[in-house]
């Protein structure tokens, strides 16, 4: 099949993906105070051409690692089932709506309720954070314009945590500073605010912070994002309160 792969391992792991049970459907969101789902990527494609073999399942909201290994001998081949359990877990061959459904939409109308959402991303390298979040954003935008209560205003802002260095995305990359207030929360001090007036604006502004981002080529990707960045929008009703 034009694969450099070890056939042994390859059909072990085959054999103990048979043996992963079934399925169980995702958990919304809404019903936590955390949630913490997994998305697994497929393969690249030059991965597979190298002979990278997969070795996860996904079965939510478990994730089973088959780990090849040898015994003492140093010649016989087995593989190991290692499970990790979760909220959630989406597999390779899910599109991002059912994780959209799941994670996110449930928890869009406490926005409008002096509540708070946070979408956190962790991953390696390559491992498609920015594709996530991206898809999903676009998605939150749309219902969260038509979720909005006649008066609703969205501000944006957008920074980005870079090599020990704080700068916003939305003001020419400019270095802000990072300091505790007389009630001890966290303040970026000088962070643009921009408003968003509408769905197509929003958009925009998301897509301008991304394009600001640090990016460097790494083996997993030409133009990986190298920095850690943070938009917030605040919804503010016809009085101004947030």
């Amino acid at each position: 099949m034009g694969r450099n792969v070890d056939v042994e391992f390859d059909m072990l792991i085959q054999a103990k993906r048979e043996e992963v049970k079934p399925a169980l459907n995702h958990v919304s969101s809404s019903q936590m105070n955390i949630c913490v789902a997994v998305r697994k990527r497929p393969l690249f494609e030059k991965e597979t051409l190298s002979g990278e073999i997969d070795v996860v399942t996904v079965s939510n909201p478990k994730i089973v690692i088959h780990n090849p290994q040898f015994k003492v001998d140093g010649i016989t081949k087995f593989v190991q089932n290692n499970d990790f359990n979760f909220d959630n877990a989406y597999s390779e061959a899910e599109d991002t709506k059912p994780l959209y459904e799941y994670q996110i939409k449930g928890l869009l109308p406490s926005l409008f309720e002096k509540g708070v959402v946070t979408l956190f991303a962790y991953g390696q390298t390559g491992s498609g954070k920015t594709f996530t979040v991206s898809a999903v954003t676009q998605e939150a935008v749309r219902d969260m314009f038509k979720l909005a209560p006649a008066g609703s205003q969205f501000h944006m802002s957008f920074f980005e945590l870079y090599g020990g260095k704080v700068v916003d995305l939305l003001n020419n990359k400019k270095q802000l500073q990072i300091q505790e207030d007389g009630n001890n929360k966290i303040q970026v001090v000088g962070l643009t605010e921009r408003l968003a007036s509408s769905e197509q604006e929003m958009n925009q502004i998301i897509d301008y912070g991304h394009s600001s981002r640090t990016t460097r080529a790494t083996e997993a990707n030409d133009t990986s994002s190298r920095s850690h960045a943070v938009a917030q929008i605040r919804v503010r009703n016809s009085a101004g309160k947030t």
